[in-house]
This record gives C-alpha cells, sequence and structure tokens, in this order.
C-alpha cells in the first residue's frame, strides 16, 4: 500500500497536480556597495535583477536587486559568474553578432560613454577621472585589519629590550610578552595561557587589508566627471545614444540569443 501511495504522488508531481507542493529557495545574504546586508531567499536571479524573497513585519516580500547596487552574495555568486554560466548554458542559442552580451558598442561614442560636444576638462579631479577614496581609515587603499592580530594601534604597548615595542599578556598571576616582531600574528588564550597561532588568517600577517571601496588602489571614480575626465556644464557628458557606451544588440533584440 506505502508503494502505491509513492507512486500516485510522483505521478501528481509530474502531471502538476500539486501546484501548492515547491522547494524551498536558497537562503542567501545579499551585500549592498553601501555596505548594507539583506538576508532571504534567492527566488531567481537575471542578467538585470536579483530578487531576494524578504520577511518584512511578518510578510514575504519579492525584492528586485539591481546587480549594480550588489557588492557580492554569500553564495559566491557574482554579475560576471551569472553571466558566465548564462552563456556556457545557451552556448549554441547565443547571438552572433553580441556573442550573448546583449549589447553592443556604441559607434556615436565608440564605446567610451562620452558625448564630445561642448566639453572641458574636469577641474574636480584634474581631469584623471579619479580622486583620493576618502573611505574612513584608508590609507593609500588599505584600511587596518578587522581581525584580532597584533597591531600598534591596539592596545598598550611599551619601549622593551632590544629597543622594541612590546605588548604584554597576563594571565593567573603570570604574563607572556611579544614584540613588533610578531605584528600581524594572532595571540590567543588557550586553556591556562596565552599561545601564538600564527599569522591572521584575515590579513596574512600584513595587519591591514585593500579598502573595500577603492579596491586596494586608493582612489575611486570622480563623482563630478563619473571618469569621463570631461565635463558639459559642470556635470558628466553622457553619450544620448548609449548607457556607459553600450546599446542593446539589434540582431537579438537585446535578448543575448538567436531570433528565429
Amino acid at each position: 500500500m506505502q508503494r502505491r501511495w509513492r507512486f500516485v504522488l510522483l505521478v501528481l508531481l509530474l502531471a502538476g497536480a500539486l501546484p501548492n507542493v515547491s522547494v524551498r529557495a536558497e537562503e542567501i545574504v545579499l551585500t549592498y556597495k553601501d555596505g548594507k546586508k539583506e538576508q532571504g531567499d534567492l527566488v531567481s536571479q537575471d542578467f538585470d535583477h536579483v530578487v531576494l524573497r524578504v520577511n518584512l513585519g511578518g510578510n514575504m516580500i519579492d525584492m528586485k536587486v539591481p546587480w549594480d547596487r550588489i557588492e557580492e552574495l554569500s553564495n559566491g555568486m557574482t554579475y560576471d559568474l551569472m553571466q558566465k554560466k548564462w552563456r556556457e548554458t545557451n552556448k549554441d542559442k547565443l547571438c552572433t553578432v553580441c556573442q550573448g552580451l546583449r549589447t553592443v558598442t556604441c559607434a556615436t561614442c565608440n564605446g567610451t560613454g562620452i558625448s564630445a560636444k561642448n566639453t572641458v576638462d574636469c577641474k574636480t579631479c584634474a581631469a584623471t577621472g579619479l580622486v583620493p577614496c576618502t573611505t574612513k581609515g584608508c590609507n593609500q587603499g588599505k584600511i587596518t585589519c578587522p581581525g584580532k592580530c597584533l597591531k600598534l594601534s591596539e592596545g598598550t604597548w611599551y619601549k622593551g629590550k632590544e629597543d622594541l615595542m612590546w605588548k604584554r599578556f597576563t594571565f593567573g598571576g603570570g604574563y607572556v610578552e611579544w614584540s613588533e616582531r610578531h605584528l600581524g600574528e594572532v595571540i590567543e588564550f588557550q586553556k591556562d595561557k596565552y599561545v601564538n597561532i600564527g599569522k591572521c588568517p584575515t590579513c596574512g600577517g600584513t595587519t591591514t587589508i585593500d579598502c573595500k571601496n577603492c579596491k586596494g588602489v586608493g582612489k575611486v571614480t570622480c563623482a563630478v566627471c563619473k571618469g569621463a575626465k570631461k565635463v558639459a556644464d559642470g556635470v558628466a557628458p553622457k553619450c544620448p545614444d548609449c548607457q556607459a557606451g553600450k546599446r542593446p544588440c539589434a540582431a537579438c533584440k537585446g535578448t543575448g540569443l538567436k531570433q528565429e
């Protein structure tokens, strides 16, 4: 009897007779480019959006989040990786003009996204398209490691033997010390004493990591000219015929696939 019911259930599922039966979507954490995070179920993703199902006041809401607002997904998916997988899946159906990219280079601006009419050099960035990163703590593209490694900027240090800076860790009436030669290493209390467990896994022993805002470069795109190096009437001179140098592919109507 049990086998018979299993068979009936399988038939109903295949026939679509059980519309309420569904598989739970993958739970992820979405990190925005401004550092904010959103937790929910990954419903779908395409070239333009990620659809995340979130709980708002007890109601499940499907949020469409554009890729250009997303820093990363906790499952490792990125826009470039999603696009690559999609092209591999549809490799026999890709448009021969845009190769599945959905866009082509704008002929008006030759892919620069900049209108050449009535422009002058951007004074804000001295016509470089870049300005210094202003993220708090960023020093030439690096910020202090958020890990628990030894850093001269954290805790109490004193000048000691060999004319080095030393940090003392006390425990049970005794103490151990490590000098600045061990910066970037992690000291942990294990059982009844402090031990050095080696280089910090976050920074690799350097005590700093790349700034997420400028990607370790120390400079970011100029907010005035948007990296164009030129301005027209004080704003970035966008090309009127495209979006950032790209136009929808006319051959596939922006789908990335061959048209029948």
